[in-house]
């Protein structure tokens, strides 16, 4: 459904994807990396990766580097720490990745999604990332409507959606 509401928009995004989802989910991994999304790391399990050692941190990013690799054929670079919770330890393991780290700017959870776009909408600027969880199990209707909207809306504005990786590689604006 995501896939063919961005497609409906031109609009591209970037899935930070669960390695253990990738193993289990590989068609739709393919899938979404074939129609020019980008795959990035959100870890294998969703852990708090503050609380993990050098070397479950380092085989949380090199197993879910490599099911991304192996499923889609592509090399991510990025990571979104769950939570947005990462510390020195994480740095490291990232970086003998080369992932760069990255956040948010607005959420939009489930559980008041027409509100949080109406605030989105009305706070839109270039360079913002929303962060838009799936539901994990059972993802729910009223939170795609209120996403079209979004991506609809700020399209119509003039805004385009691009992956996080393009984002920083555009020329600052002046």
């Amino acid at each position: 459904m995501v896939l063919d509401l961005l497609a409906r928009h031109d609009a591209r995004a970037t899935f930070f994807v669960l390695g253990s989802h990738v193993v289990a989910h590989p068609d739709v991994a393919r899938a979404t990396a074939q129609q020019g999304h980008e795959i990035a790391s959100h870890g294998w399990d969703h852990q708090d990766m503050t609380v993990l050692e050098q070397t479950p941190l380092l085989d949380e990013f090199r197993n879910t580097h490599d099911a991304i690799v192996d499923h889609t054929g592509t090399t991510p670079r990025l990571v979104r720490p769950p939570w947005g919770r990462i510390d020195s330890p994480g740095l490291w393991a990232a970086s003998e990745h080369g992932y760069d780290i990255a956040l948010w700017s607005h959420h939009l959870p489930t559980d008041g999604a027409a509100a949080k776009v109406d605030r989105d909408i009305e706070t839109a600027s270039p360079g913002m990332i929303v962060l838009c969880h799936d539901g994990r199990g059972t993802p729910a209707e009223s939170l795609f409507v209120e996403v079209e909207r979004l991506v609809a809306t700020l399209t119509a504005d003039g805004y385009r959606f691009v992956t996080v990786s393009e984002m920083l590689a555009a020329p600052e604006a002046s």
